[in-house]
């Protein structure tokens, strides 16, 4: 794995990208908050898709819902960005 891909380096790059600047520090508190709580669900996602245990076809039903969720969600995002 590269050493430059965290949790944190991917939350920089996110502020870069979508936290305006002058943002008050409560904003960004809940902002990572957020954020972080984001990534704790999808790494409890990940360890379930990846355990030996679970069927394969349950674990690409799961990651199919991902898929959809997120593509559902980049789409939304490019709507509300359009519409600032």
């Amino acid at each position: 794995m590269n050493a430059a891909l965290t949790i944190e380096s991917v939350w920089k790059a996110f502020c870069a990208r979508q936290i305006s600047r002058g943002v008050s520090r409560a904003q960004l508190q809940e902002s990572e908050t957020a954020f972080y709580s984001g990534a704790v669900a999808m790494y409890d996602i990940m360890m379930t898709v990846t355990d030996p245990d679970l069927d394969p076809m349950q674990a690409r039903s799961i990651l199919a819902a991902l898929y959809d969720e997120r593509e559902d969600f980049l789409r939304v995002s490019e709507i509300a960005a359009i519409d600032r």
